[in-house]
């Protein structure tokens, strides 16, 4: 998906409104994990996008298990 998507486009990253838009969706869900004490205070916008970027290269470079690397990753963004 990732492939076409970067062909059609020339880029996977999204971009202007929707960049904004999907940035401020995940922010609201990260107020509220920290709310609900699931992911850790210094957690950001930005940690989710290279949880999210790993996880696609690990799918499109077929460079482990998927599953596994969710399971550090999420690992990762638990409160300590």
């Amino acid at each position: 998906m990732s492939e076409v998507i970067e062909k059609a486009m020339g880029s996977t990253e999204p971009r202007d409104e929707t960049r904004e838009a999907l940035l401020a969706i995940v922010a609201e869900l990260i107020d509220r994990a920290r709310a609900r004490g699931t992911v850790g205070q210094d957690v950001t916008t930005g940690d989710v996008n290279m949880v999210i970027c790993g996880l696609a290269a690990v799918i499109r470079n077929a460079a482990g298990d998927w599953r596994r690397y969710i399971e550090v990753a999420l690992d990762g963004l638990r409160p300590r």
